[in-house]
C-alpha cells in the first residue's frame, strides 16, 4: 500500500511539473509572435464575439469600428490574465504537491510567476512589432495571484466535501 501511495505522490508531482512547464511554454510561444501574427490571433476572438454583440443591436459603421478595436484590446489583455492565472494555479498545484506550507507555497507561486511576467515582458522586447509594458506586468501579476487565490478555494471547497463524506460513515 505505501508503495501505491508513493507512486501517486510522484506520480502527481511529475504531473504538476509537466503542466507548469507546459503553460510557460505556450505564454513563451504566444509571446514570441511577431505584433501582426498576435493582433490577427486576437482578433479571430474579439471579431467573431464582437460582430455576433453587435449585429444585435444593430450599431452604425463608425460605432460598429470603435467597439472593435476595444474588444481587441480587452481580448489581449483578459489573454494575459487567463494564461497568468493559469500559471499561478499550476505553479500553487505543484508546491502543494511538493508538500510546501501554504505560505511558502503562496510566495513562491507568486515570485515564480510574477518574474516569469517579468521575463516574458523582456523577451518581447526582442520580438518584431512587440514591447515591454509594465501595465502587462501588472495585469500578470494579478492574474497570478487571481490563479492562487482560486487553487486555495478549490483546495478549502474540496477538503470540506471530504470531511462531509467521511462524516458520514
Amino acid at each position: 500500500m505505501t508503495g501505491n501511495k508513493n507512486r501517486k505522490i510522484i506520480f502527481k508531482r511529475i504531473l504538476s511539473l509537466v503542466l507548469v512547464f507546459l503553460n510557460m511554454l505556450l505564454i513563451f510561444l504566444l509571446s514570441a509572435e511577431n505584433a501582426e501574427q498576435s493582433a490577427a490571433l486576437s482578433a479571430v476572438f474579439s471579431d467573431s464575439l464582437a460582430y455576433k454583440i453587435l449585429d444585435f443591436f444593430n450599431f452604425s459603421p463608425d460605432t460598429i469600428e470603435f467597439l472593435l478595436e476595444k474588444s481587441s484590446f480587452i481580448v489581449r489583455k483578459t489573454a494575459h490574465f487567463s494564461e497568468y492565472a493559469l500559471l499561478g494555479f499550476l505553479l500553487s498545484f505543484a508546491c502543494r504537491s511538493f508538500g510546501l506550507s501554504k505560505k511558502i507555497s503562496f510566495a513562491v507561486s507568486q515570485v515564480t510567476g510574477s518574474l516569469y511576467a517579468v521575463s516574458d515582458e523582456i523577451h518581447q522586447l526582442f520580438v518584431d512589432g512587440r514591447s515591454c509594458e509594465f501595465r502587462d506586468m501588472a495585469i500578470d501579476w494579478c492574474g497570478v495571484f487571481f490563479g492562487i487565490a482560486v487553487f486555495y478555494i478549490l483546495r478549502v471547497i474540496l477538503c470540506k466535501i471530504k470531511s462531509k463524506k467521511k462524516n458520514k460513515f
